[in-house]
């Protein structure tokens, strides 16, 4: 079983050479599954209200979340985007 992150999910571990995005994709569906994007919200502490969802696995997020979670720990900035 491998370790997993502070909110359960398995730790990220770099590849040699990178992977392509879409073999990114489909390990992490198959290692994860795929998480609403509500349940997501809620796992990385964003309220319901700060959320304006866009289907089932993205979502705009309120910039209210900034200013909320200001007194909180530093985390990563990781921007993912995709093209079908």
């Amino acid at each position: 079983m491998s370790e997993t992150n502070a909110i359960g999910h398995p730790t990220l571990k770099p590849k040699t050479p990178v992977p392509s995005d879409i073999q990114i994709s489909h390990d992490i569906v198959k290692e994860v599954g795929l998480l609403s994007i509500d349940q997501l919200a809620k796992d990385a502490g964003i309220e319901e209200s700060e959320i304006i969802p866009w289907g089932i696995a993205k979502a705009k997020v309120s910039l209210a979340v900034k200013d909320r979670l200001a007194d909180s720990p530093d985390g990563n900035y990781v921007v993912v985007t995709g093209i079908n």
